[in-house]
């Protein structure tokens, strides 16, 4: 991912995506860093810096889309009038200012063509050659007296027109040139034409207004990539039903980086601060940097009151880390008397899942839900769950788990919500163990925004396999393990859709099974397989979506490997019964072999998730390898030994083997995982849903 450095706060979406995603604009004249000189959600982020396309004031920097113009400022021994910078087309122009030894008049700067000519100006009331200033009014284009002149007295004076290019109210230059201090709101004077990058109070939007992604200026129109009524800005989505007076923004931003105290601060400009309960503890093992334990029976966070009360449509999303998971425990809870939102994390002991519940106030309660469950093994999972016209949906890590685009739920007919609480609600079963960076945005982001918050740093590797062009394949982590398309040309015409139906693309491999070795494939660096942790060699979850276009035996899904007696592989197996899967995990002699049951085939040409798995087991068969099919368990097999394979891993293809009498993959491959952690069944099933 290219955005991977520009994550935020703690984590490292920065302000420019921030501004992409939310789609806030406004300079403050505040320097504060805390009330953001440009808004926190503004292009260019925190401090008295740039503006995207804004407006500077005096003692402040240019802003994008220029203040002062070519040429303008000073000429040889002169020094301008009181006041700030002009903007390009405002005040000071092209060759601006007063000629050599001139003095400008208070009043401001000169426009292209001004008011004294080369070599000087006419006295008090008297005669230059080539024409006659009366006092107050304006020199003529042809000059007045010769060199060494002095301005006359009033020089562009009281009553004169204004410069070319000016912005004085009524006409003439304003003292210190468009404004004192600088450029008026927006970039010009009150009730004068826009400066190109501002925008006057009520005026016209500028040329890039409120910047990329922004919002529209003071009581104008949007400025250009701005937001409209629903609109998008440019690198983000439309808020669902969004207006202009609610632009699409990040209502609430918990960080919980404060590690005392009772205040859990909104780091938007919101101000949107949270109260933590004595049950809730600090803890400094948070995803990204800090965190807050929820460790006690009365833990909770409670946030203000009507928080969702003109919000139509609505993204919540967090990290959590459950070391339990009780029946009803919460991740949050907005309500009311007869009103509710909440998320479920675990819905019962007899029908475990998770279940976003929403209770308006028409009554009949709306769900929802996914069968499976997060871990309970102290492992960092990121949750976001949407709602818009567009229906309900829920991702963990960045992929969607549930959806229902009938369920259109619009989160302002709650009400003014007086019970708002993180971990918990009024009754139920709290949160157990830690969560971090707990965001409420007022609209619906992309996917790949989502993926962005849920960004895997080394947890694993991921191939979303989205590049639709050339020959990259991405891995979206921090470990950066890219892989490249081999035997493809260009790779231009090596892209297919992705089995979700949205805009994605998958890797399309073409591989003669009659022919070997593979033809064309993905080629892995070394590494994929670390050494360290030591569980990397003798733990793992690997997993991919296939379209299996014709079979070739043992055809490898994968195959990461240090040489022939040391490898691991998934590929199609075909039997009588139809094309199987074959897992195979080997360490000098073959310690297992796990195949799916015969005569339970997947099918040709339909995109199939499949899976393996190795490491200790939770099912009684001491370390064992599993095979999983769209989510199913299909086999497993118990290991002869726990070791693993050595590490470095030079070997490593998607639809290859390293053996040159194996065919090739021939089909396409997509979202491919491949971790150092054995996943839970639950966690199989997650990735293995496909709207």
């Amino acid at each position: 991912m290219t955005l991977r450095s520009l994550r935020p706060g703690k984590s490292q979406l920065g302000p420019a995506l921030f501004a992409a995603i939310i789609g806030l604009s406004g300079c403050s004249d505040d320097a504060d860093s805390n009330s953001n000189t440009c808004d926190i959600n503004s292009v260019g982020g925190k401090g008295a810096a740039q503006c995207a396309g804004g407006i500077t004031g005096a003692g402040r920097g240019s802003s994008a889309g220029g203040v002062t113009s070519t040429a303008g400022g000073t000429a040889t021994g002169v020094t301008t009038a009181t006041g700030g910078d002009s903007s390009a087309g405002g005040v000071t122009s092209a060759a601006g200012a007063t000629a050599t030894g001139g003095a400008t008049a208070t009043g401001g700067d000169s426009s292209a063509g001004g008011v004294t000519s080369t070599a000087g100006a006419a006295a008090t009331g008297g005669a230059g050659t080539g024409g006659e200033p009366a006092t107050g009014g304006v020199t003529s284009t042809a000059g007045a007296a010769g060199a060494a002149g002095a301005t006359a007295t009033g020089g562009t004076g009281t009553g004169g027109e204004p410069a070319t290019g000016g912005a004085g109210i009524g006409g003439a230059p304003a003292t210190g040139g468009a404004a004192t201090g600088g450029a008026a709101t927006g970039g010009a004077a009150t009730g004068g034409a826009p400066a190109t990058g501002g925008a006057a109070t009520g005026g016209e939007p500028a040329t890039g207004g409120a910047g990329t992604g922004g919002a529209p200026a003071t009581g104008g129109a949007p400025a250009t990539g701005g937001a409209a009524t629903g609109g998008a800005a440019t690198g983000g989505e439309p808020a669902t039903g969004g207006t202009a007076s609610v632009p699409p923004q990040r209502i609430l931003q918990y960080d919980f980086e404060e590690g005392s105290g009772t205040k859990a601060a909104d780091s938007t400009s919101n101000h949107n601060d949270g109260t933590l309960s004595s049950g809730v503890l600090w803890s400094t093992s948070g995803r990204n940097g800090g965190a807050v334990n929820f460790a006690a029976a009365d833990s909770t966070i409670a946030m203000p009151s009507g928080l969702l009360a003109n919000t139509h449509s609505l993204t919540i999303s967090a990290w959590v880390k459950l070391t339990a998971s009780a029946a009803e425990n919460r991740l949050f809870y907005f309500g009311t008397d007869t009103t509710h939102l909440t998320l479920v994390l675990n819905n019962s002991a007899t029908t475990p899942g998770i279940s976003l519940r929403f209770q308006g106030p028409t009554g009949g309660e709306l769900v929802l839900t996914t069968p499976t469950q997060l871990p309970t093994t102290g492992v960092w999972k990121h949750v976001t769950v949407t709602l818009s016209s567009a229906g309900a949906a829920m991702y963990i890590d960045g992929k969607i788990v549930a959806q229902d685009n009938t369920l259109v739920i619009d989160p302002s007919t709650l009400g003014a919500t007086t019970t708002n609480l993180v971990g918990s609600s009024p009754s139920a079963q709290v949160f157990t163990g830690l969560i971090d960076e707990f965001y409420i945005y007022n609209y619906v982001p992309p996917l790949s925004d989502i993926r962005q918050l849920a960004w895997p740093k080394t947890d694993y590797s991921i191939y979303h396999l989205d590049e639709g062009t050339g020959t990259t394949a991405a891995d979206s982590s921090d470990r950066a393990l890219n892989g490249t398309l081999t035997g493809m040309g260009d790779g231009s015409t090596s892209w297919v859709a992705d089995p979700f139906g949205g805009t994605g693309k998958a890797v399309m491999l073409a591989n003669d099974p009659a022919t070997v070795p593979a033809q064309q494939y993905v080629t892995l660096p070394d590494g994929i397989i670390p050494a360290t942790p030591t569980s990397c060699v003798t733990s793992g979850t690997f997993s991919a979506w296939i379209k299996l276009t014709t079979n070739g035996t043992n055809a490898p899904v994968f195959e990461f490997g240090s040489d022939d007696t040391h490898y691991t592989t998934l590929t199609t197996y075909l039997t009588g019964t139809g094309p199987l899967l074959s897992f195979y995990w080997i360490n000098a002699t073959r310690n297992a072999t796990v195949r799916q049951t015969s005569g339970i085939a997947y099918t040709l040409d339909t995109w199939t998730h499949v899976a393996a798995v190795r490491g200790p087991s939770s099912i009684g068969l001491g370390r064992y390898e599993a095979v999983y099919l769209d989510g199913q368990l299909k086999n497993t097999a118990s290991l002869s030994t726990s070791a693993g394979f050595a590490s470095p891993t030079p070997l490593s293809f998607l639809g290859k083997s390293h053996f040159t009498n194996v065919p090739g993959f021939n089909g396409a491959i997509d979202e491919v995982l491949v971790s150092c952690r054995q996943y839970t069944a639950d966690e199989i099933a997650q990735l293995a849903y496909k709207p």
